[in-house]
C-alpha cells in the first residue's frame, strides 16, 4: 500500500500540471483521476492560449496595416484637395481674365466697326472735309496717311485682343479637364479612406475581442496551475501521512553517490527560465542533458522503480525510489528497459534518450527529490 501511495505521489508532484478540487480526497485512485483530468484540460487550454496569441498577434498585424493604409490615404486626400483648391483658384483666375480679354476685344471690334462706318457712310466727303481742312496739299496727304494708320493700329488691336481671348479659352479648358480628373480622384480617395476606416474599427473590435479571450483563458491557466500546486501539497501530505504509519521495508537502497546518469554536455540549469515551448517564465525542477536519441540512460543510483510509463508533458518517464525519501526521474525518454518494482544498480541502462512529450529536442531532463520536492541535481553529480 505504501509503494502504490509513493508512486501516485511522485507523479502528481512531478507533473505540476494538475489542480487541487474542492473535497480533499486522501484515495490515490481519486487523486489520479483528478490529476488526468485537470492535466487534460490545462493541456486544452494551453493549446487554446496558443491559437489565440496567434490570432492576437495576426489581427495586431493586420491593424497595424490598416492603420498605416488609412493614415497615407489620408494625407494624400489632403495633398489632392490641397491640389484640388490650387486648380480651382486657378480656373476662376483664367476665367475673370478671359471675360475682361472678351470686353476689351468687344470693345476694340465696336470702335473699329464704328470707324470703319464712319469713312463708309461719309465716302468722298470725308476725303473733301481732309481736303478742304488742309493747309495744302502736303498736309492733305499727311492726314489721310494718318487715317489710314489709325485704322490699321485698330485692326491689329483687334486681333491681339483676339489671339489673348483664343489662348484663355484653351487655358480655360485645361483647367477645366484638371479640375474634373483631380475631383475624380479626389473622390475615388475619399472612398478609400471611407474603407479602410471601416477595415481599421473592424480589426479594432476583432482584437479587442481576441485580447478579452486571451486574458480569459491565460487567467484561467492560471487558476488550473495554481490548482495543481494545491494538489501537489495534498498529496505530499498524504505521502508523508503513510510514511510515518509504515516505514519501507524489502526495497532496493541507493549508495547516496551518483553517477552521470548520460553522456552529453549540461544545457539548461535547475531553477527559474523561459520556457522553450510556451515561453513563459517557468520553474525548471530538474537539469537538462543533450544526447543523441537513443543514447543509454543509466540509473544514477541504485534503487527500486516506483513509474515506469507516460507523465504527461514529460512524455515516457522513469522514477527510481533510492531509500531515504530520495529518488531520481529520468524523462522524455524513446524507450524505457526497467520496469514498475524493478531493482535497479547504479549505472545500469534503464532507458534511452528521446523527445517525448513537451520537448524540443533529443536530450535527458533529469530530476533529483527528497520527500517529493526538487533540489539541484548539480549537488548530487
Amino acid at each position: 500500500m505504501k509503494r502504490f501511495l509513493a508512486v501516485m505521489l511522485l507523479v502528481a508532484v512531478v507533473l505540476g500540471l494538475a489542480p487541487g478540487v474542492s473535497a480533499a480526497p486522501s484515495d490515490p485512485g481519486s487523486v489520479r483521476r483528478n490529476l488526468h483530468q485537470k492535466r487534460e484540460e490545462l493541456r486544452f487550454q494551453r493549446k487554446r492560449l496558443d491559437v489565440v496569441n496567434e490570432r492576437e498577434k495576426d489581427l495586431s498585424a493586420q491593424l497595424s496595416q490598416a492603420q498605416a493604409g488609412l493614415q497615407e490615404s489620408r494625407k494624400f486626400l489632403e495633398e489632392t484637395s490641397w491640389k484640388l483648391s490650387s486648380a480651382e483658384s486657378r480656373l476662376e483666375s483664367i476665367r475673370r481674365d478671359l471675360q475682361a480679354a472678351r470686353k476689351r476685344l468687344k470693345a476694340s471690334q465696336a470702335a473699329m466697326e464704328r470707324r470703319l462706318c464712319e469713312i463708309y457712310t461719309e465716302g468722298d466727303v470725308g476725303y473733301l472735309v481732309v481736303l478742304l481742312g488742309s493747309k495744302n496739299f502736303t498736309d492733305f496727304l499727311d492726314h489721310a496717311y494718318y487715317l489710314k494708320i489709325l485704322i490699321e493700329n485698330d485692326r491689329l488691336l483687334v486681333e491681339k485682343v483676339r489671339r489673348h481671348k483664343a489662348e484663355l479659352e484653351g487655358q480655360e479648358a485645361a483647367a477645366r479637364s484638371t479640375v474634373a480628373e483631380i475631383r475624380r480622384l479626389k473622390a475615388a480617395q475619399e472612398q478609400r479612406v471611407a474603407q479602410l476606416a471601416r477595415l481599421e474599427e473592424t480589426r479594432s473590435n476583432l482584437l479587442a475581442s481576441v485580447q478579452s479571450q486571451r486574458q480569459s483563458i491565460a487567467s484561467y491557466v492560471v487558476e488550473l496551475e495554481g490548482s495543481t500546486r494545491e494538489l501537489e501539497d495534498r498529496l505530499r501530505s498524504i505521502l508523508h501521512s503513510e510514511q510515518a504509519m509504515a516505514p519501507s521495508a524489502g526495497r532496493a537502497r541507493g549508495t547516496g553517490r551518483y553517477v552521470y546518469p548520460t553522456d552529453g554536455p549540461l544545457t539548461s540549469s535547475f531553477g527559474y527560465r523561459i520556457h522553450p515551448i510556451f515561453g513563459t517564465l517557468r520553474f525548471h525542477s530538474g537539469i537538462d542533458i543533450a544526447a543523441p536519441g537513443g543514447a543509454a540512460i543509466r540509473a544514477a543510483d541504485s534503487g527500486t522503480v516506483i513509474h515506469s510509463g507516460w507523465m504527461g508533458g514529460y512524455g515516457n518517464c522513469l522514477i527510481i525510489d533510492h531509500g531515504g525519501g530520495y529518488s531520481t526521474l529520468y524523462a522524455h525518454c524513446s524507450v524505457l528497459y526497467a520496469r514498475y518494482g524493478q531493482a535497479v544498480k547504479q549505472g545500469q541502462t534503464v532507458a534511452a534518450v528521446g523527445s517525448t512529450g513537451y520537448s524540443t529536442g533529443p536530450h535527458l531532463h533529469f530530476e533529483v527529490r527528497i520527500n517529493g520536492n526538487p533540489v539541484d541535481p548539480a549537488g548530487f553529480i
